[in-house]
């Protein structure tokens, strides 16, 4: 006979007992009958015990599985009345009838029932709002559920006391009268014991024991009962409980373990690894060991593979990319939500040869609403779908994306961090109080300063005192109100050298607009300001020279208005000797005022070079005055000059040769010194090797200065004639002194060579060819033009300076040419449009207002083609004529100049028209 329930065992029993008392008197058989009444609800008291243990763990459970804690818990709680109901009023309870209790059983029931009113409303509150499980309320109930459950439990045993009182006392009645079938009571009584003992108290102590288990976190799986009784249905819900519980813990410990890797500083494909690792290492779905993690590129719509473990080679490959939508996985990425496959089927769109049974959870990894990528895990074949899982799977999917997520801004901003750190630009930042808390390589190579030394000082360590307080409050102003700030500063280094940074200065904001930091990019542009201060020394330069040309021009207009009228009174003068003298003196005065201006020109550079035969050491004793104006009291000068030869040369250069040098000398002596300027004629023997090449042999004039400075290293000499180096101070020198002395030196053919020592001084020697064969030299002044001008001339000139003009008409007038003057070149064009005579010269000053001379000359030369044309100018700047005057049979005479000049280049210019 097959028998699982309790209280079929229990009957059971108790059949083999009636049994045996069927022999013996009717006393005992009515005891027998009475203690069998009794027995049932022995046992349902007995059960009520049992139930409310239910009860208590079903409402302990509702927060976890209110699903089936809750439909649980009430099905106890009928059951737990329909037996209450039975033991006081007789009925069925748990499929057994039972009788009426005695009248002697009625205070233990009442009790029974008061301590059940109280458990049943709160276990009904319980699991009617399992939606607060997590509420203080809620756990002050389920407290208070747990101490009535003890009161309620104590009641159900003093019942359960009391109804086996009842029964022993009808017992001990019938034992009297049963005295015989004592030992075969005896008997069914230890059976009956043997089979509690082996069918109830041995699986509660177990079921106890696992219990303990879980109070201890041992969380070792219950022993398997296959049981078909009450007790059986206990084991399988505790079983049931304990893989919740089970599967609820390892997906905590997995959260836990991906936090913990969250925090190392691991890159994203580390991480991914690590994580995999976690999740496979947990058997908590029947999980194979093997899976893999994609990531996603939204806008290639496909996952690329970054992690696997486990996987087939074939797979690495066939799903190393997976488009969207293909595949398990691709249908995880394109739904955003999980994927479940029990075994192979047609979604297995990457498969292979021989592959083996397996199911699949596909899980989007999701933060923010956007698709990070999908992790895949292997399942058995077979594996039953859980909500529960899939939840679970979802939350850790969101917890990776977040971290993968994180751990890519944290690799981004480890990439600035190297970007900020390697860039050629300095960066610093400093806090809201201005104090410096980071550095790069590149500010301390530039500023000389180590990050330990700079990080807690204020950037005032760099300041160089070039720029004013205003300059750095205006600075701080403009960052305090959250304005960038761009410009230049000049800085200190630490060996207390300067330079020129372009500074990028911005504020750090929170996401609510406040300041939490300041940045400052810094590119060091020395080199590119000092090229900008190169640039604007040349433009100085380039004003000055244009200014000088300027004035020259004016001056060398004045110059011939005075000369020219001062020639004109010679005749007027006759006899008179003071007259003739104070006329001379005039004459001189201009010729004076003439090499000043061409100085002048020669410091600018803006004077056409122009070759002649010229005394070298004639030339040095009238620059001596000149000369001296340049140097300072504390310098003495001395000038010696001996027979030099004549050389080829362009004064106004040579002018400048001896300035550039003086200057240079001069800065080299700011405390005094003596300074010393030679001429003389040298003959070499042998070749001699310079910085302009090898000098041969010849016969030279020489021209020397030699100062006592402070002088110049080897590495300095080289560098001398580079444009715009200097030894001078930021501000003091242009650089470009030497460089055109040497472009100068060899324009004319001629050698340099250059002594020096620190502290020693320096000398400048320049080498001049002597010319072997010297042109002689007329004077024009006394032997007159050196042929007639031809009568009959009729010449058109435009000049704009009304003083010039006359004295040049006079001038043409007094040479028999008959002259039409014109202040301004239109008037003399409209004039000449209507002219019917004859024009054999145009006389034209170049530089005029409206119409340059160029431009007049080929305006008559439409009407008068074969008239020549004497150009005029005060100006002497090339850049001014354009290379015009360079062209073959060009007539040009240059401000000031005198009637002799002027008839011989009539002369020139009636002899080419003749041709």
């Amino acid at each position: 006979m097959n028998v699982h329930k309790l209280s079929d065992k229990a009957s059971l029993l108790l059949s083999l007992f009636f049994s045996v008392s069927l022999v013996g008197l009717l006393v005992g058989v009515q005891a027998a009958m009475s203690v069998r009444d009794i027995s049932p609800a022995v046992d349902a008291a007995g059960r009520q015990r049992m139930l409310t243990q239910r009860m208590l763990s079903r409402a302990c459970l509702a927060a976890y599985d209110p699903a089936h804690a809750v439909p649980e818990g009430l099905q106890s709680l009928w059951e737990f009345e329909e037996a209450l109901a039975a033991l006081r009023k007789g009925g069925t309870a748990g499929g057994v009838r039972l009788s009426p209790s005695p009248p002697g059983l009625r205070p233990q029931l009442d009790a029974l029932e008061a301590r059940w009113l109280p458990f049943r409303r709160d276990l009904r509150w319980l699991l009617g709002n399992t939606q607060k499980s997590a509420s203080p309320v809620f756990r002050e109930r389920l407290g208070e559920l747990a101490a009535e459950s003890e009161l309620l439990l104590a009641a159900a045993q003093d019942t359960v006391a009391a109804l086996r009182l009842q029964s022993r006392k009808r017992l001990n009645a019938a034992a009297l009268l049963l005295l015989a079938l004592a030992a075969a009571c005896a008997a069914v009584f230890l059976l009956a014991f043997r089979a509690i003992r082996r069918d109830l108290v041995a699986p509660l102590e177990e079921l106890a024991a696992a219990a303990d288990n879980f109070k201890k976190d041992g969380f070792r799986a219950p022993p398997v009962c296959d049981r078909n009784d009450e007790l059986g249905a206990l084991w399988r819900s505790f079983g049931e409980m304990y893989s919740a519980i089970t599967k609820d813990r390892n997906a905590q410990k997995i959260t836990s373990d991906l936090l913990a890797l969250s925090v190392r500083n691991d890159a994203p494909e580390v991480f991914m690894e690590k994580a995999l690792d976690t999740v496979l290492a947990v058997p908590w779905l029947t999980v194979k060991p093997k899976g893999a993690i994609f990531l996603a590129d939204n806008y290639s719509k496909a996952l690329a593979m970054k992690t696997q473990r486990g996987l087939h080679d074939s797979l690495k490959k066939t799903c190393a990319e997976v488009p969207f939508g293909h595949c398990l996985c691709g249908r995880a990425a394109e739904s955003g939500e999980i994927v479940f496959a029990e075994n192979l089927d047609d979604r297995h769109e990457n498969a292979y040869t021989d592959i083996a049974p397996h199911g699949h959870y596909c899980v989007p990894l999701r933060t923010g609403g956007s698709l990070v990528g999908v992790m895949t895990l292997y399942l058995e074949a077979g594996h039953t779908y859980s909500p529960e899982e899939s939840a679970q799977l979802e939350n850790i999917g969101g917890l990776l994306a977040e971290i993968i997520e994180k751990k890519r801004a944290q690799g981004e901003s480890l990439k600035m961090t190297e970007i900020i750190r390697q860039a050629s630009e300095a960066v610093f930042i400093t806090g809201t109080d201005g104090r410096i808390t980071y550095v790069n390589d590149a500010f301390e190579k530039t500023t000389g300063f180590s990050a330990r030394e700079a990080i807690g000082q204020k950037p005032n360590l760099l300041k160089s005192g070039e720029h004013p307080a205003e300059y750095y409050a205006e600075m701080w102003t403009s960052m305090q109100k959250g304005v960038p700030w761009t410009g230049r500063i000049v800085n200190k280094r630490k060996d207390g050298s300067f330079y020129t940074v372009q500074a990028n200065i911005f504020p750090l904001k929170d996401a609510a607009g406040g300041v939490t930091a300041y940045v400052a990019i810094q590119e060091d542009v020395s080199a590119l300001s000092d090229m900008e201060e190169q640039l604007r020394q040349s433009q100085k330069m380039e004003a000055v020279g244009r200014l000088a040309g300027g004035v020259a021009h004016d001056f060398n207009n004045i110059l011939m208005a005075i000369d020219g009228h001062a020639r004109f009174l010679t005749p007027a003068l006759g006899g008179d000797a003071q007259a003739q003298t104070d006329l001379g003196e005039i004459r001189k005065s201009v010729e004076r005022a003439t090499a000043l201006t061409r100085q002048l020109l020669a410091f600018s550079r803006k004077q056409r070079a122009a070759f002649q035969q010229l005394d070298l050491r004639r030339h040095l004793l009238e620059s001596e005055k000149m000369l001296r104006r340049l140097i300072s009291e504390n310098i003495t000068l001395g000038i010696s000059a001996g027979e030099t030869g004549v050389i080829k040369a362009d004064p106004g250069q040579l002018d400048q040769i001896l300035m550039n040098l003086l200057v240079n000398a001069r800065d080299a002596m700011p405390d005094g010194g003596g300074l010393e300027i030679k001429a003389l004629r040298h003959e070499l023997a042998l070749p001699v090797p310079t910085l302009f090449g090898v000098m041969p042999g010849g016969v030279y004039a020489v021209l020397s200065v030699r100062d006592t400075g402070h002088g110049m290293d080897g590495a300095t000499i080289k560098k001398i004639f580079d444009p715009f180096f200097t030894t001078k101070a930021k501000g003091k020198g242009t650089g470009l002194g030497l460089s055109i002395v040497y472009g100068i030196i060899k324009h004319h053919g001629a050698y340099l060579t250059v002594a020096s020592q620190p502290g020693r001084g320096a000398a400048f020697t320049a080498y001049f060819p002597v010319l072997a064969c010297p042109e002689e030299k007329t004077d024009a002044a006394v032997s007159g033009p050196a042929a007639a001008v031809p009568p009959g001339l009729t010449a058109f000139l435009a000049e704009d300076d009304p003083s010039v003009m006359a004295s040049v008409a006079r001038m043409l007038r007094e040479l028999c040419v008959e002259v039409k003057a014109f202040p301004d070149p239109a008037k003399l064009v409209e004039f000449a449009a209507d002219y019917q005579g004859r024009v054999d010269l145009l006389i034209t000053d170049i530089v005029m207002p409206g119409m340059d001379g160029f431009a007049l000359a080929e305006r008559l030369a439409v009407k008068y083609p074969g008239a020549a044309v004497v150009y005029m100018s005060g100006y002497t700047d090339p850049d001014i004529f354009k290379g015009r005057l360079e062209r073959p049979g060009i007539l040009f005479l240059q401000k000031p100049f005198g009637a002799e000049l002027l008839a011989e280049t009539l002369v020139k210019a009636a002899a080419g028209r003749s041709k």
